[in-house]
């Protein structure tokens, strides 16, 4: 017997050898889309368009549950992508400053704070809570329940969805200030 092959036995070669390294790449693929973290999904899902169809906040982060105000600071303080879950309770923050972006921090059904958000950073979602800024937590002339500040530097998708602002000395609710 002869160790020379037909073109045909050639060809039939090549093609298994081509299909086996077909599967084998396909294989790899799934294997790495599994392991390989992608972008975090943006909060608008799949569609979304205009406002903060873009914004990620903590998607694809850690969960962190909380249920007294120094878990809250503590936990809206860390870094990296992270999404607060507020248990139902009063939470007295004075002003809860939010430094570092990829947040996502959702109140539960009658979680209320009493204070004041400060947004600071970018890639943040807030929802879900009562804030109730009081008069007693810092400047009345300029304290609002929630305030998004870009007067040091670009602030750029930041979602607010289903809050309640209340009792404010200012004007109570909103304030938007420099490059947001």
């Amino acid at each position: 017997m002869s160790d020379l092959q037909t073109p045909r036995q050639a060809e039939g070669a090549a093609a298994t050898s081509l299909l086996k390294l077909l599967v084998a790449l396909a294989a790899a693929a799934v294997i790495l889309a599994q392991v390989l973290p992608g972008p975090p999904p943006a909060v608008g899902g799949a569609g979304a368009v205009g406002y903060g169809s873009e914004t990620t906040g903590g998607a694809g982060g850690r969960v962190i549950s909380v249920s007294t105000a120094a878990q809250l600071s503590e936990a809206v303080s860390a870094s990296g992508p992270r999404v607060v879950q507020v248990a139902a309770g009063l939470y007295e923050v004075g002003q809860l400053r939010v430094k570092n972006p990829y947040l996502t921090l959702e109140g539960k059904p009658g979680a209320v704070l009493k204070g004041a958000i400060l947004i600071v950073t970018s890639q943040v979602v807030v929802r879900g809570l009562s804030v109730l800024s009081g008069d007693e937590n810092g400047d009345p002339a300029t304290l609002d329940a929630v305030t998004i500040n870009g007067m040091s530097g670009t602030v750029s998708n930041v979602v607010l969805d289903h809050l309640t602002m209340l009792w404010g000395p200012d004007i109570g609710g909103l304030a938007i200030l420099g490059d947001v």
